[in-house]
């Protein structure tokens, strides 16, 4: 009986047979590495999906972030005293916020000394004026920071007293404020800004 081992030598059966071995191994390979891929492209869905949440939703990233800040001193010119208010916008976030005229602005309050200083108690502010504020400026884009100062005549009846500047700035539902308080000897009292949404 003639077999095909005698037709075909040795050495080329060991050849077939392991290029066939080959052949379903490189396969098995191919499917290891197209399953790799899947399972890595999976994960780094993932893992994006879970840095979106954060970043953006969590970290607040773009939500509307803005530092007002407002100063004022005392001076006299022509022998009429007045308070010069500087008032500073910066946005510290990445969002562009939108300013609203109609419920921004920047309030004048005025304490006068108390007659009984026996007692500690809260200085009373009446409010003497408000003013509009950043009127050519609709919005504020993100790094920018925008200025403005505005001069105010003090009246005479109101020399001696101690004057609170109130700046408040609104955009939809969040409201920022400053504060400064400045006394009749030009010193300053710290102001502090606080902002709530």
């Amino acid at each position: 009986m003639v077999t095909l081992n005698h037709y075909l030598p040795d050495s080329f059966l060991n050849m077939f047979a392991t290029s066939l071995l080959r052949s379903q191994t490189l396969g098995n390979v191919q499917t290891i590495a197209d399953i790799l891929q899947n399972l890595f492209t999976t994960a780094a869905i993932i893992i994006g999906a879970i840095w979106t949440y954060f970043k953006f939703f969590k970290g607040r990233t773009y939500e509307m972030r803005l530092e007002p800040e407002v100063t004022g001193r005392i001076f006299t010119i022509n022998g009429l005293d007045h308070l010069l208010a500087a008032i500073r916008l910066k946005n510290v976030g990445l969002s562009k916020v939108d300013i609203e005229q109609k419920y921004s602005g920047l309030w004048v309050l005025s304490s006068k000394p108390p007659l009984d200083t026996g007692i500690v108690k809260n200085a009373a502010w009446d409010k003497l004026a408000a003013f509009p504020i950043f009127e050519s400026h609709e919005s504020i884009e993100p790094d920018e920071e925008i200025k403005e100062q505005r001069l105010i005549v003090i009246p005479r009846n109101w020399k001696d007293s101690t004057f609170q500047l109130k700046l408040w700035i609104r955009s939809g539902n969040s409201v920022w404020s400053a504060m400064d308080i400045v006394t009749a000897d030009e010193e300053q009292v710290n102001g502090f800004d606080q902002s709530n949404d």
